[in-house]
Parts: C-alpha cells; structure tokens; sequence
C-alpha cells in the first residue's frame, strides 16, 4: 500500500485521532498533510519485533537525524512534539479534528483541480528521485 500511495494522484489529508503506531504511522506519513488531536502518538514500535519501518517518507519531512533516531528506537512522541519537529501540520482538540480536516481539504478545493494534478505529480516524481539517489 505504499507505492499506491506515495503515488496517489490527488492531496491526502490525514486526520489523527490517537496512536499513529508502523503502519500507521506509515499511513500518516504518506499522506500531503497531517492534521492531530492533542491526545494522538507516534512511533515506529516494529522495529523491536525486527521489523524494518518506512524510513524516506519520515525523513523528507522531519529530515534526517531526527528520522534515523525514531526508526532505529521505536521511540514515541506526543502530538506537541509531532507538530514541534514538523511530522504534523497542525495540532487541534479531538472535537474538532474532523473540522479542521474538512477545512484543510475545502482549501485545497479551491485551486483548481489541473493546479492540484500537476502539483501532485511534481511531488511525487521529487520523492521518486530521492528515492532513485537512494538505492
């Protein structure tokens, strides 16, 4: 599920409303933006079971140092400290999660939607050459 959407065509607006744990964490890493309740975490847990955790999308937002210690960790954080270090964009109370979403998504439906494709697809072909410098 990550290759369709790191590729996905239109904006992803993550909406977290508690323990964003692997592969959610994944999840709300994938998407364009992240929006957080007050009471949500994050962390990469697998990694003490020997699971490998998604790594570039982590690190192209909060880059890179800070990245590599909560993958090779697994250390949780709470949603002040997500929206402190970059990984969420904004930071509301639970009750009004879903409202900012909406709000954050009625923003983005303002441009036109030929202005979001090519928006998209530029970031998208961007994390495709990082990812190629990568291998």
């Amino acid at each position: 599920y990550h290759t369709r959407l790191m590729n996905f065509s239109k904006p992803l607006i993550a909406a977290v409303n508690g323990p964003a744990l692997a592969g959610g964490l994944d999840l709300a890493v994938l998407c364009d933006v992240r929006i957080s309740s007050q009471g949500a975490c994050f962390a990469h847990p697998e990694i003490r079971f020997g699971s490998p955790v998604l790594f570039t999308a982590l690190r192209d937002i909060i880059g890179g140092g800070l990245a590599r210690e909560l993958c090779l960790t697994g250390r949780r954080i709470d949603a002040a400290e997500a929206l402190r270090i970059g990984l969420v964009n904004q930071l509301v109370p639970s009750g009004r999660l879903l409202e900012a979403a909406k709000e954050v998504a009625r923003s983005m439906a303002e441009a036109p939607q030929s202005g979001l494709e090519a928006t998209k697809a530029l970031i998208i072909r961007s994390s495709e050459t990082v990812r190629t410098w990568h291998r």
